[in-house]
């Protein structure tokens, strides 16, 4: 089925514009004649599974040229219709939604052979710029990445702007010197996010200002350590860090805490603590200066919990180890001290996941029920020398990818469980991991193998984590 006539106008204007000397017709390879036709290109987008739906655009441009403007909306029932090319172009293909792109070149056409365009996932910046008054501001707005590109966008009446199609990597932003002064912020564009910016001129002499806030908790009994944490939007800058300092008495113990800040700056806060009772505070960025309540929970029964993992074959404590545990949302990880870790604050009669792991050993999994007693509870797992990681396979709605048969160098390691987990364990270190699943597939993948070095991705308790997806 050919595109409207309209489609194939757009297609070949578009190409006129990005080489001014082409022909609408080109050259016929046998005698002088003028070949007026336009020649179908049928493009075939490699979708990432259960995005079918998504709306593309099309757009030609000169090799390693940017984005020069869409000329038609793809359309899977109607190949782009062009004239003959002397040259090679680029072809660019986008989601309008700004997370998904892909770019081929076109060697030569007319062409008999479809055009393959694989979508890889984009990062989004987006945000809003206003002055030192909070008033939005009408600006330019540039994005400059670590090889010096810049991306320049101008904000909206309202102060919005926004960056799409950005490689994952981090990014500088900036806006012209003014009377308020100029933006100025580093961040990190992750792949398949939009994120979310305020950005605020800073003065050349930048206030400085405090974030402050109190600490307690149902019972007025609460006072374990516990320390503040505050990092500023730039990935490479150390956290600032503060003590909590308890004063009252029994049943009206309060905490208080001061960090120092500069004035509207943003920060993401976080609470470190020895025990595992949870604590509630404001999320989300915070400027300074600003007041955080910190509420800890401890009217729940809780209990004391030691870790104390032995290695396979001798009663030795595994030392140093490290260990993570999670019975909701939160993951805590706490590292050994002479051969074991103690825990407060351990939910009683909840079930607890853990993982335990050290240094030359295969990490052991496991979920344990706390009960209340004088007497701690402990955990003494056997770790098995050798190498080993843990696995958690899921399919892309969440639901464990349960009976997977997975091999490690071509060699069966074993099958996943009623979770998608397993653990792997081996002598050796393995250099290819290999998943035998009917009819899916890894995510980003054209097979179900891949190179141990290069599974980066992991869960909250420190598996490597696979999403298996169905075949197109």
């Amino acid at each position: 089925m050919h595109a409207p006539p309209r489609l194939a106008l757009l297609a070949a204007l578009g190409l006129l514009a990005i080489f001014p000397s082409l022909p609408l017709g080109g050259s016929v390879a046998a005698g002088d004649g003028v070949d007026e036709h336009l020649y179908p290109l049928n493009i075939e987008p490699v979708l990432p599974a259960g995005l079918s739906d998504l709306t593309l655009e099309l757009c030609l441009a000169q090799a390693n040229e940017p984005w020069t403007g869409a000329i038609a909306t793809y359309q899977s029932s109607q190949p782009l219709l062009l004239p003959r090319l002397k040259t090679s172009v680029d072809v660019i293909l986008r989601s309008q939604d700004g997370l998904w792109s892909a770019r081929e070149t076109l060697e030569a056409h007319p062409s008999t052979k479809p055009l393959e365009l694989p979508l890889t996932s984009r990062a989004i910046l987006s945000g809003v710029v206003r002055d030192s008054n909070g008033a939005p501001m009408h600006c330019l707005v540039q994005a400059k990445d670590g090889d010096g590109f810049t991306h320049t966008v101008a904000t909206s009446d309202d102060g919005a702007f926004r960056f799409a199609w950005l490689p994952e990597g981090k990014y500088q932003l900036t806006s012209p010197l003014t009377v308020h002064g100029r933006c100025e912020q580093e961040v990190l564009a992750i792949a398949g996010q939009e994120i979310h910016l305020q950005l605020q001129p800073k003065t050349a002499s930048s206030t400085d200002a405090e974030i402050f806030g109190q600490v307690q908790s149902s019972s007025g009994q609460y006072c374990e350590s516990l320390k503040v944490k505050i990092w500023p939007l730039d990935p490479e800058v150390a956290p600032t860090q503060a003590s909590v300092t308890w004063s009252g008495e029994a049943g009206s113990m309060k905490g208080s805490f001061k960090l120092p800040a500069s004035l509207g700056e943003q920060y993401v806060l976080a609470v470190e603590k020895e025990d595992l009772l949870p604590a509630y505070f404001t999320r989300g960025l915070i400027s300074a200066p600003d007041e955080v309540n910190i509420f800890c929970e401890d009217e729940a029964p809780h209990a004391d919990l030691v870790i104390r993992p032995t290695l396979e074959s001798t009663p030795e404590a595994a030392e140093p180890f490290e260990v993570a545990i999670s019975w909701g949302e939160q993951v805590i990880w706490r590292d050994s001290l002479e051969g074991a870790v103690s825990i407060t604050g351990a939910p009683v009669e909840t079930p607890i996941s853990w993982m335990v792991r050290a240094t030359g050993t295969a990490p052991s999994y496991g979920e344990l029920i706390v009960q209340a007693a004088d007497e701690p509870a402990l955990l003494s797992p056997t770790l098995t020398p050798g190498w080993g990681e843990g696995l958690l396979l899921t399919l892309p709605d969440g639901t464990p990818a349960t009976r997977v048969a997975v091999y490690l160098d071509g060699e069966l390691a074993g099958y996943t469980d009623s979770r998608g987990t397993l653990t792997l364990r081996r002598s050796a270190a393995p250099t290819f991991l290999s998943i035998d699943a009917a009819h899916l597939r890894m995510f980003g993948g054209v097979s179900t193998t891949q190179r141990i070095d290069s599974l980066r991705d992991r869960d909250d308790l420190g598996r490597i984590l696979l999403v298996l997806l169905p075949r197109d």
